[in-house]
């Protein structure tokens, strides 16, 4: 493309799809957090792994924080940590523990409108859930609720588009439940679909408009405009009804989107990576590929969301561009 209509095009917002991204990423039985570069050319690499902050005993959900952060569970330590994403603040920045409950899968809810002042929640996946409020883009003291409702040992909470917040019940390699949460009163609803494989974490797609699960080896959409299931894929290698303990290493529980067609999924002893940025469907085994073996696993994983238009936008702007074109040149010569 040529070097003008790229600049033109950036002028616009429009970007162009990304050819390698920065995750960030916590392991199995590590309490570092790393980040490391990623290519999907020629099967997919993971370089430049690098540790950028650890808690005392433990890590494991991870999520991007403003101005340049990373929050982090602590899992044993029981409490939530706040690192930099350049790994320039290490130690991490002061950790603030949430009571006396460990700390596994992190949500935020993406319609806040301002991150810098928003709210970390944690879970035990034991009836407890921890609300961390953040305050100018740093996380303060929190506190301990106990979950009510008919399901009370949740595992995350997300949130669509128009702010409705939803809970899931799964744990690694077994089924769960998926229902309506009510933040303020932390009750959960009758579940409005049990037994699930994909119930351990969930994350709003603003690409396809869609919320992606993941669990048991498995990825699925849920649209919570008409409260629909997919059908869900099993990841090649992966084994559903196991964990990482039980020696399967396609194994998976936690995964992430980039918002521009790409989805990065933590396996037992892989990354996988999902290109459907021209499909539009994260369900076609034909864009998910086994891309990068990680030793020592990877637990769950961040990446920095970026704004690229679909293929159509940037189809129609350059062939409305093309014909401006001809139109110029034709004036010119009139």
């Amino acid at each position: 493309m040529h070097k003008a209509l790229v600049t033109f095009l950036i002028s616009i917002g429009c970007t162009l799809p990304i050819q390698a991204s920065t995750i960030f990423f916590t392991q199995i039985g590590s309490p570092d957090v790393f980040f490391g570069t990623f290519n999907p050319a020629a099967g997919g690499s993971l370089t430049g792994i690098t540790t950028i902050g650890s808690s005392p005993n433990g890590a494991d959900g991870i999520l991007i924080g403003p101005n340049g952060t990373l929050f982090f569970a602590g899992e044993g330590s029981n409490g939530v940590f706040q690192i930099r994403q350049d790994g320039t603040s290490v130690p991490p920045l002061p950790s603030f523990g949430a009571g006396t409950t460990e700390s596994f899968f992190l949500a935020t809810n993406q319609n806040a409108p301002d991150p810098s002042n928003t709210t970390v929640f944690t879970f035990n996946n034991a009836g407890s859930i921890a609300a961390l409020p953040v305050v100018g883009g740093f996380l303060q003291p929190g506190t301990v609720s106990s979950v009510l409702g008919p399901d009370k040992n949740i595992s995350d909470v997300f949130w669509s588009p128009t702010n409705q917040a939803y809970y899931l019940t799964g744990n690694e390699g077994t089924t769960g439940d998926l229902g309506l949460y009510n933040v303020a009163t932390h009750t959960t609803s009758a579940p409005l679909f049990t037994g699930i494989p994909t119930a351990q974490e969930a994350v709003f797609d603003p690409f396809t408009g869609l919320i992606i699960l993941f669990g048991d080896g498995q990825v699925d959409t849920f649209n919570p405009t008409t409260n629909t299931l997919g059908t869900p894929v099993l990841l090649p290698g992966a084994t559903a009804g196991t964990t990482c303990g039980g020696g399967s290493t396609g194994q998976l529980d936690a995964g992430t989107v980039d918002g521009a067609g790409h989805a990065y999924v933590a396996g037992c002893g892989n990354l996988y990576y999902i290109d459907y940025s021209s499909t539009h469907n994260i369900l076609s085994l034909s864009n998910i590929r086994e891309s990068v073996p990680v030793s020592g696993g990877i637990k769950d994983v961040a990446v920095i969301q970026v704004a690229t238009p679909e293929p159509s936008t940037i189809t129609m702007v350059v062939i409305g561009l093309a014909g401006l074109g001809i139109r110029l040149r034709r004036r010119q010569r009139a």
